[in-house]
């Protein structure tokens, strides 16, 4: 909404007052457009105080200043039209700016005299004038809120043709401050679609009094057991559009309703303007596996992508819209009360924001009494904790329970960098995948290569994570003791030790006929690069692995398909650090078939945010069906995905849960923690029966999003080239 109305000002304004000034005015851009130039085509060195709102101050004040800033050698001031520090605008004699206070296509004459006064008097001086029309800022009650492209339109002639003879004036189109005030309602799901709508409308009412400009609620948020009836839901929907216009909010709204196609209840999603319009609407692809893929929508000018609850598991949903400019991410769910794990918190949404540098809504549906369902089934007990969280990992603001609330957070979007988003996509390695899943997205076609994913036999497959570094001698005496306990592959951390303990390593995997994964430094013709090793039972280096995501002192990576080696035949990858977040890379070498994962790190913090941050990335690692280990200098893990189909099913028909082997936290939506180490040296072990394959593509994948089927088949053929 912003940019439309800033280029439609900048429209108005431009025609006008060009129109309006016959003679060329005191500057102009140079030709090459990169600075100002005055008459005679000189380079203007602007030397400029910022008064701004000038008006606000008696004449005798006005004068006062502009002498003094002439005094002191000042060529340009910057300054306001309106005031934006309060509304409405009233100068020093107190006279409002417009009549209605807020109506911009409403002048009053007495204000803008005094304004044309100043503007006479700051001419007077030889000043040149930069001048915002309207400072749009953002927040409670600023200007922004106020104005539509057909007010910024009246307005934006109505100054094109008032200062037209002013040639010493430039406007300047600014103060988007990139704040954004979010209220996430969460909401117990009534039986009917009345019983929704009025508690929506009610939210609405709610937020738009606590100074909100963005109402989410959650999926299937207006649903009811008549939702079979078109009519209901439309008159429903048509409701809360009123409602998102009465209190001039935006709106995001999540919906459920029958389907004759589906012969049951499909989600869907919409947005609502301030002004009553649907902006945005797309269809669960969990429900409706052929919908139009969701693309980037507006709020207040500010790119923004949505998606519903298990959606979130399509890369495409969640993240291609990231790379399309949205900062902030919204999810609409109603999710079952074991998918809030209380040792991870929120491990979805944490390393969302991380791995895209963008802020992060969650709005999920809560219960009207703490633990207790609505109806007689208690897979209709949900688990709320609704949260805002920045892009640096932070929860800006959340509910801590399951209950109903309006969590509300103001968004300084600016923060939302997308950085790493970024660095994911521009790295070469993967910036082909990244163009393919844009150009899918967008509709168009992609050549992919025919997938054929690993295969191995099954077998039991013991993993370790030694928590050593810096001592080779008790490196050696932890595979001895690894070999003891019939380890498979033991894994030491990154930068675990210097290349010159790379023979006696060899050695020692070599005596124990054990798989040894380490991180080291290694220096090569290209720099430096921060390595995993992978030595096999023989001591043979299977590969050697450099670090993608590597930043200064280290050469970035340029290989993925140097993750790969196998343990007993086992399809296994390795990763390093940083490489934690991006990951696309543990998914598509699941795509690809690999069955194992292996992370190295070396991150020494060991407060319990630290902790509890580790566990929320490495959740979401090793969430790909596979069996993984994370070996870091404190607080090693690891985990068992392998059965997640089963757990997931046997969670949403309501079965018992089915046998997983022993586990530190149960997690049937997202990898289980098998087992967690604390600080200090010490050595964790666990066992799995490992399948002929690994069973993640096309089940979690191309069945749901059928779209990107090509996406997932170019990312596997990326990692592992064979």
């Amino acid at each position: 909404m912003k940019r439309i109305i800033q280029l439609v000002s900048l429209w108005a304004l431009a025609a006008v007052t060009l129109r309006g000034a016959e003679t060329a005015p005191q500057l102009r851009i140079s030709d090459n457009r990169r600075y100002l130039v005055d008459q005679r085509g000189q380079p203007f060195f602007l030397l400029a105080d910022t008064p701004w709102f000038l008006q606000k101050l008696s004449l005798e004040d006005v004068r006062r200043i502009l002498d003094d800033r002439k005094a002191k050698g000042f060529n340009t001031l910057f300054l306001e039209i309106l005031d934006d520090s309060r509304l409405p605008s009233r100068d020093a004699y107190g006279n409002i700016g417009f009549n209605p206070g807020l109506d911009i296509t409403r002048p009053v004459e007495a204000y803008w005299r005094y304004a044309d006064t100043v503007m006479e008097e700051a001419t007077k001086r030889g000043f040149f004038i930069i001048m915002s029309e309207l400072w749009y800022g953002a927040g409670k009650g600023l200007w922004m809120h106020h104005v539509t492209p057909e007010s910024a339109r009246t307005y934006g002639h109505f100054l094109g043709k008032r200062f037209a003879r002013f040639k010493n004036l430039m406007w300047m189109h600014c103060g988007d401050r990139k704040r954004l005030q979010v209220g996430v309602v969460q909401m117990a799901l009534g039986q009917t679609i009345a019983d929704n709508r009025d508690r929506i409308v009610s939210g609405i009412a709610q937020a738009g009094a606590r100074g909100v400009r963005v109402v989410v609620f959650p999926e299937g948020a207006l649903r009811g057991k008549d939702g079979d009836k078109p009519a209901l839901v439309d008159e429903a929907v048509a409701a809360i559009r009123r409602a998102a216009r009465d209190h001039r909010v935006h709106v995001l709204c999540g919906g459920a309703s029958y389907s004759p196609r589906a012969k049951r209840d499909v989600c869907w999603m919409f947005v609502v303007g301030p002004d009553g319009r649907e902006v945005f609407r797309y269809d669960k692809l969990y429900d409706k596996h052929d919908a139009k893929m969701p693309g980037v929508f507006r709020i207040d000018g500010i790119p923004c992508s949505t998606m519903i609850c298990a959606d979130r598991w399509l890369r495409g949903v969640e993240e291609i819209p990231i790379q399309q400019g949205a900062q902030v991410s919204f999810e609409l769910s109603c999710n079952f009360a074991s998918e809030w794990v209380t040792p991870f918190e929120w491990y979805w949404y944490v390393p969302r924001a991380l791995r895209n540098n963008v802020w992060v809504i969650f709005a999920n549906a809560g219960n009207k009494v703490s633990g207790v369902s609505d109806t007689s089934d208690p897979r209709d007990l949900r688990h709320g904790h609704s949260a805002i969280i920045a892009p640096d990992g932070r929860i800006a603001a959340a509910a801590r329970n399951d209950t109903e609330t309006i969590v509300v957070a103001d968004l300084d979007v600016s923060q939302a960098t997308r950085g790493e988003a970024l660095a994911r996509a521009a790295h070469p390695a993967l910036r082909s995948f990244w163009e393919a899943g844009l150009k899918l997205q967008s509709g168009q076609a992609v050549e992919a290569p025919d997938l054929t994913p690993l295969k191995s036999a099954e077998t039991e497959i013991t993993l370790a994570a030694a928590q050593v570094t810096e001592n080779l001698s008790e490196m050696e005496a932890m595979i001895g003791v690894a070999h003891a306990k019939s380890v498979d592959l033991i894994v030491f951390p990154e930068r675990a030790i210097s290349e010159t303990a790379f023979r006696r390593l060899q050695a020692a995997a070599r005596e124990h006929r054990i798989t040894v994964v380490v991180g080291m430094e290694h220096r090569g013709e290209g720099g430096r690069s921060n390595s995993a090793f992978v030595l096999g039972p023989d001591g043979s280096v299977l590969t050697r692995y450099d670090q993608l995501s590597a930043t200064s002192p280290f050469q970035p990576g340029a290989n993925p398909a140097a993750m790969w080696f196998r343990v007993k035949g086992v399809p296994a990858v390795v990763t390093v650090g940083r490489d934690a977040l991006w990951t696309e890379l543990a998914e598509l070498a699941a795509v690809a078939g690999a069955q194992i994962h292996v992370h190295l790190d070396h991150d020494q913090a060991s407060s319990p945010d630290a902790n509890l941050r580790r566990l929320q990335v490495w959740s979401n690692l090793a969430s790909f069906q596979t069996f993984s280990v994370m070996a870091n200098v404190v607080g090693s893990t690891i985990w068992d995905d392998l059965g997640d189909l089963e757990e997931r099913r046997a969670e949403v028909r309501g079965l018992p849960q089915p046998k997983s082997g022993p586990v530190e936290v149960y997690s049937p939506f997202s990898a289980n923690l098998v087992v967690h180490a604390g600080a200090g040296p010490q050595l964790i072990t666990a066992t799995r029966h490992v399948g002929s394959r690994n069973q993640y593509h096309p089940r979690r994948t191309s069945n749901f999003n059928p779209q990107m089927d090509a996406w997932y088949r170019l990312g596997a053929a990326i990692i592992d080239p064979k």
